[in-house]
C-alpha cells in the first residue's frame, strides 16, 4: 500500500510462510493501482461491501478493501470460519444462477449478517488483538483503520501494553493499562498514599483523645467548683454545654448544679437577713 499497489484479494490461502519462516503474500492477479479506476473482484466473504461494482461504473480502489480483508483473514484463522458467514447465506448465494445475482446476494448477505465478535468465537484470545481485528471489520470504510500502518501500530501498542484504538475510549481499560506499564511506581505511590491516610487518620485520634482529656479537666474543675457551692461551677458548666450542645449528662448536671447554686444562694441571703 506505500508503494500505490492493493491486492484486492486477501484471504488465508494466499498467505504462504517460506522456510525461514515468513509470511509472503503471493497471487497479485487482482492487484489494483490505488490512482486507477476499475473493477477488481476478491474472494467472497473476505470482500468489503463497497469492493463489489455498482452499475457500469466500477468502483475506486481503496486502502480500506484491504484493511476489511486483512481482519476477515485474520478472523478466519482464529476463528474457523470467515467473518459474517453462515451456511445459509452461502447456499443463497449459490442458488443464484448469473454473477452479478450472486454478488448481490454476497452484498446482502454482509448488510443483514451482524458481525459476532471474535471473541465469542475464540474466548482464549486476548481482548486487544481481537479489537484490532473486528475494527478491521466494519462495513463502513470510514470506521475502520485508515492506513496498514495504523493496524501495525495498533499491534505494537498490543504488545507494549498501550491502548488501542479502538478500546481506547473504556476509562477502566486505560486505567489497566497504565497500571500494567508502570507497576512500579504506581505501587510506591499507592504505599505513599495509603502512608500518608494512616498517619492522618492517628493525627487525627490523637487531636480528639487530647480534646477530650482537656475537656474532661475542665469538667472536673467546674464540679469541684459546684461542691464548694460556688456561682463559678454553673457558669463554667454552662460554657462546656455551649461547647458540646449534643452532651445530654452534661446538660443534666448543669441544671442540677444551677439549682444547688440558687437554693445556696437563697439560703445565705435568709441566714443574713435573719442577722441583721
Amino acid at each position: 500500500q506505500s508503494r500505490g499497489v492493493l491486492h484486492c484479494d486477501l484471504k488465508p490461502s494466499n498467505l504462504l510462510r517460506d522456510q525461514e519462516g515468513h509470511i509472503r503474500l503471493v497471487d497479485f492477479g487482482q492487484a489494483q493501482l490505488l490512482q486507477q479506476r476499475g473493477s477488481s473482484l476478491g474472494t467472497l466473504w473476505y470482500m468489503p461491501p463497497e469492493q463489489l461494482p455498482l452499475g457500469s461504473r466500477p468502483p475506486q480502489p481503496e486502502v480500506a478493501w484491504d484493511l476489511y480483508a486483512l481482519g476477515a483473514t485474520f478472523y478466519a484463522l482464529l476463528a474457523g470460519q470467515p467473518p459474517r458467514w453462515s451456511q445459509a447465506a452461502e447456499d443463497r448465494i449459490k442458488s443464484c444462477s448469473e454473477p452479478a445475482a450472486q454478488l448481490e446476494a454476497y452484498r446482502d448477505a454482509l448488510r443483514q449478517s451482524p458481525l459476532v465478535p471474535l471473541r465469542q468465537r475464540n474466548p482464549q484470545l486476548d481482548r486487544d488483538l481481537a479489537a484490532i481485528i473486528d475494527h478491521c471489520l466494519h462495513l463502513n470504510p470510514d470506521h475502520r483503520y485508515a492506513t496498514a500502518g495504523e493496524v501495525l501500530q495498533d499491534l505494537e501498542r498490543r504488545q507494549k501494553r498501550i491502548p488501542v484504538l479502538p478500546r481506547r475510549h473504556q476509562v477502566g481499560y486505560r486505567a489497566r493499562r497504565f497500571f500494567q506499564r508502570n507497576w512500579l511506581s504506581a505501587g510506591l505511590a499507592l504505599l505513599l498514599t495509603l502512608g500518608l491516610g494512616t498517619t492522618l487518620r492517628l493525627q487525627q485520634r490523637t487531636s480528639n483523645q487530647l480534646g477530650q482529656l482537656q475537656l474532661q479537666a475542665e469538667l472536673d474543675e467546674a464540679l469541684l467548683y459546684c461542691q464548694a457551692q460556688s456561682i463559678q461551677g454553673p457558669l463554667r458548666l454552662a460554657q462546656l454545654a455551649a461547647q458540646l450542645p449534643e452532651s445530654w449528662s452534661l446538660r443534666m448536671q448543669l441544671q442540677a448544679n444551677i439549682h444547688r447554686a440558687w437554693r445556696h444562694r437563697k439560703q445565705f441571703k435568709d441566714t443574713a437577713n435573719e442577722v441583721w
